[in-house]
């Protein structure tokens, strides 16, 4: 994904695994809220869902003061809305920036949903207004 979709240079970059790890969401189980400091990259993947197991929920970043504007919004789109709801399906792969807030709904189902989810961080030479950092 990083190298051939995004186009990372992968003689620049390596991709290093911080954390994987298995969830098994039972009836009413749901995550809060958060996010992972610890990681560049981030992922869930699905592994046993079922209609009603509870969504993907990634909130929409906001700066340290908030929006200086709150625009009255008629059509709620995937542009303008402030969590993108993804409903999972087995086999599902959902990657996303490791510092954008997530959550997950709760499980109103009998059956149980589980994924295994990971952190990757990313180690080489990056760039920012025209200086190199090495992570």
């Amino acid at each position: 994904f990083a190298y051939e979709i995004i186009g990372i240079d992968k003689t620049k970059i390596t991709f290093e695994r911080t954390a994987s790890w298995v969830n098994r969401h039972h009836h009413s189980d749901w995550a809060q809220t958060h996010m992972h400091n610890n990681s560049t990259l981030s992922g869930v993947w699905y592994l046993e869902t079922t209609d009603g197991c509870g969504n993907l929920n990634l909130h929409s970043p906001s700066n340290i003061f908030g929006s200086p504007l709150d625009y009255p919004i008629s059509n709620y789109n995937f542009f303008n809305s402030e969590t993108c709801k993804i409903s999972p399906f087995v086999g599902n792969l959902c990657l996303f920036p490791s510092t954008l807030k997530h959550s997950v709904d709760k499980n109103m189902t009998q059956k149980i949903r589980s994924s295994i989810a990971f952190n990757y961080y990313a180690r080489g030479i990056v760039y920012s207004e025209g200086n190199s950092i090495t992570l």
